[in-house]
C-alpha cells in the first residue's frame, strides 16, 4: 500500500524535480531551462498550454500582477492574475524570451 500524500506534496515534489532539470542544464537555449517556469505558470494560473506559449514579454505586467492572454480558444483577450510569488519566477527563470 502506498502512503497517502496530499496534492500539495505531490506538486511540491514535481516542482523540485523540475528545478533539478534547470540545475543540470548549462545551456540557456535548452528547453529544460524554461520548463520549471512554464509548469508553475500553468499550475498557478490555469491557462492553457497554447495560451502560455503565445505570451510575449510585453503581455506580462509584474507591477500589477497580471498577464494579457491574447490568443485564446474563443479569440477574446482576457487578463489573468499572477500569483504574488510569480516575481520570484522572473528572478529565477526570467531571461528575456525571443518575441
Amino acid at each position: 500500500m502506498y502512503p497517502i500524500s496530499s496534492p500539495r506534496n505531490r506538486y511540491s515534489s514535481f516542482f523540485r524535480v523540475c528545478d533539478t532539470l534547470v540545475n543540470n542544464s548549462r545551456n540557456m537555449d535548452c528547453i529544460l531551462f524554461a520548463l520549471p517556469a512554464l509548469y508553475r505558470l500553468l499550475y498557478s494560473t490555469g491557462i492553457r498550454i497554447g495560451e502560455a506559449i503565445s505570451i510575449r514579454n510585453e503581455d506580462i505586467n509584474f507591477e500589477h500582477h497580471h498577464i494579457i492572454i491574447r490568443k485564446t480558444k474563443n479569440q477574446q483577450q482576457r487578463l489573468v492574475s499572477l500569483n504574488p510569488s510569480t516575481p520570484r519566477l522572473r528572478k529565477d527563470h526570467g531571461r528575456k524570451m525571443p518575441n
